[in-house]
């Protein structure tokens, strides 16, 4: 991707930091979030960035090629699944989806269409779970059941 096609949805607590990041990396095209709150977060964090007023008006825009949904779970899998039927690569705040038939719904809808689906992983990296991960491969602990 290039700079400025990444769009978030959902400006909430998670949103907001998203946002932050995206615009400090010069990546933020712009942010949906259909609560007052939300919309003045954006604008606060996000002064002259595009503010769409829905999912479909951000959906229809050409120049979003990545998509950051960051709204309540229950809203993850009809979200994720316009943006991958609009041909834009999408980051789910976790969980993916808030049923696995749905999850798996989404990962073929992905796999289908060659899109990029990829769910937070917010804690994989963090050097206590990298460890963990060594001491479980190495068999240091024992068979894991």
């Amino acid at each position: 991707m290039s700079q400025a096609d990444v769009a978030v949805l959902g400006c909430g607590h998670w949103g907001r930091n998203i946002v932050r990041v995206l615009r400090q990396l010069g990546a933020l095209r712009g942010v949906c979030d259909p609560s007052p709150s939300g919309q003045a977060a954006a604008r606060e964090a996000a002064p002259s960035t595009t503010l769409y007023a829905s999912p479909e008006e951000l959906f229809a825009d050409d120049g979003v090629r990545g998509v950051m949904i960051a709204t309540p779970p229950a809203s993850h899998h009809a979200l994720a699944a316009a943006a991958i039927e609009a041909g834009i690569d999408v980051f789910v705040e976790k969980p993916l989806t808030v049923e696995l038939d749905e999850a798996q719904d989404l990962l073929k809808r992905a796999g289908d269409t060659g899109r990029i689906l990829m769910v937070g992983h917010l804690l994989e990296y963090h050097p206590a779970f990298v460890k963990l991960r060594e001491l479980v491969h190495s068999g240091a602990l024992g068979k894991i059941r």
